[in-house]
Parts: C-alpha cells; structure tokens; sequence
C-alpha cells in the first residue's frame, strides 16, 4: 500500500462534508472558529505524542478527549470518532500496546493535517472580495 495514498480511515477522519455544513451552519463566525481550531490543536497532538511517549494515559486521554470535542464542534466528526476511539483505549483497565497507540496517533495527526488544509481552503474562500 502507497502509504502517501490516503486510507478510507482517513478520508473518513477528514470529512469535508461535515466540514461543509459547519460552515454553513456558522456562517461568517466559521472562519473565526477554524483559526482557533488550527491554534489550539497542534499543541494538543503534541501532548497526545508526549504523552505516548512517556506512558501517561491520563494525559493522552485528556489531549484525546479535548481534540475530540474541538473537533466534533468544527465538523470533523470523523476525525472527533477516531480521538473517542484512543481516549477509550487510553482509560481502559488495561495498558494498551504502545506501538498501537503511536499508529493511531499517526492517523490522527494525518487526518488534523487534512481538515487543517480544508479549513485553509474555506479562509481563502472566506477572504476572496
């Protein structure tokens, strides 16, 4: 598998259409709403990455569940899905495989680019005359 070509996972995780009616639905505050998406949720996957790295599950499930809801609120339901997905895992009685954790974190990183790219795409619609 050309591991440049997107998985249905992560087109699924992107959601343009979910993206496409929060736009709608939010109308000129959207793009307000989407620079402070992009702001606040890198520095939330680099506390997932931490975290994974030094075994801290509270924390990874934590940054999961903040990513989720920003997600969730901005229209990338699919992505959100996938943040619940690793916070369950992450509370889970049992410690989950690390090497599992990190693949999905690198999804999740994935699809953040992708819906960080759309967002951009709708700013630059948003700030055409």
């Amino acid at each position: 598998m050309d591991p440049r070509k997107p998985t249905e996972t992560d087109s699924h995780a992107i959601d343009a259409h979910g993206l496409e009616e929060a736009a709608a639905d939010f109308g000129a505050v959207y793009a307000e709403l989407a620079a402070l998406y992009c702001q606040d949720n890198l520095p939330r996957l680099a506390r997932m990455r931490g975290a994974c790295a030094r075994g801290d599950l509270a924390e990874l499930a934590g940054a999961s569940h903040a990513l989720a809801g920003s997600s969730a609120s901005i229209g990338a339901r699919g992505l959100a899905a996938s943040c619940k997905s690793l916070e369950r895992l992450a509370r889970e009685p049992a410690a989950p495989d690390p090497a599992d954790v990190g693949r999905r974190i690198d999804a999740i990183s994935a699809a953040l680019e992708g819906v960080i790219a759309l967002l951009g795409q709708y700013a630059a619609k948003d700030s055409r005359p």
